[in-house]
């Protein structure tokens, strides 16, 4: 689990996003306080630990398929014999907007041994082979069959 310094605040939050600010895989801290500049607090990360970040893109109701955000979508990771799960949301609190690209934490699991997405249209893709520590965007198949891999 990685570290960031200067979390023990103690001032009035308005706002508080976790986002990748750096591209690194660890979640930096963005903090938005009444009558005050907004603060960025950087993760510094664990050396060893994995992750991977999804963003998803639904096909889009004209295709039969879901929204093109993908809100509602659930995502579930399985790896190092665990299962991390996530839904495709855009708000999380008072003032706070969250971004839809989705985080997984994968500690020292150095592969993914498969990811489920459940689209909003229903259709439920199965991906295998999805490399470690990188960002992915990911299309909702809606003239292939609903399980698809990636080479």
């Amino acid at each position: 689990m990685g570290y960031i310094t200067g979390t023990d605040r103690i001032e009035d939050g308005r706002g508080l996003v976790a986002i990748d600010i750096e591209n690194d895989g660890d979640l930096d801290l963005a903090i938005v306080n009444y009558l005050q500049r907004a603060t960025l607090l950087v993760n510094q990360g664990t050396p060893g630990h994995h992750w991977v970040a999804l963003k998803l893109a639904g096909a889009g109701p004209k295709r039969g398929g879901s929204n093109r955000s993908a809100l509602g979508a659930r995502v579930t990771v399985s790896a190092g014999g665990r299962g991390f799960s996530k839904q495709v949301v855009s708000s999380g609190g008072y003032l706070s907007g969250l971004p839809t690209t989705l985080h997984f934490g994968l500690g020292t699991a150095a592969s993914i041994d498969g990811v489920e997405i459940r689209w909003p249209s229903g259709r439920i893709q199965h991906i295998t082979g999805l490399p470690v520590d990188r960002k992915h965007r990911i299309e909702e198949p809606v003239s292939a069959p609903s399980t698809a891999s990636i080479r």
